[in-house]
């Protein structure tokens, strides 16, 4: 009864680790190519979006530029580059422009921290009963 206690506590511990590992991401670099029908879409798109919306944009250079977008004409897009040192707007021309989505705003990291805690008080909870339950016959 005790290996099989033992044997389901240490599963539950290590499934969770196992599951939120994540495989590193592939960069593309070099010269991403679009048609001219994707670009006349992308184009299209980008006239669409509203001044002010967070976005990350992949040039055909490869390059991404993540920030908020400022104004639009009917040849380029400006972005101003978020960071923690101000950088110059960008200004990407439609024939440079691969992709652009729209960021969704996260969460915070203030939520995180509060998620996790809750997430390791139940575990740490969970834990203990099951050691009560394993030493109390």
């Amino acid at each position: 009864m005790r290996r099989l206690l033992a044997l389901t506590l240490a599963v539950g511990i290590a499934a969770p680790g196992c599951a939120t590992m994540q495989s590193p991401r592939a960069q593309v670099r070099g010269s991403l190519q679009s048609s001219p029908a994707g670009q006349e879409v992308m184009a299209d798109y980008a006239r669409n979006l509203a001044v002010g919306t967070r976005v990350r944009v992949t040039t055909v250079d490869g390059d991404n530029v993540r920030g908020t977008l400022l104004k639009k004409t009917d040849a380029s897009i400006f972005v101003q580059p978020r960071g923690r040192i101000a950088e110059p707007v960008a200004e990407i021309t439609f024939e440079r422009l691969v992709s652009i989505e729209r960021e969704k705003e996260g969460a915070g990291i203030g939520r995180a921290i509060g998620l996790g805690a809750a997430a390791g008080a139940g575990a740490a909870l969970g834990v203990f009963f099951l050691l009560v339950l394993a030493y109390s016959d």
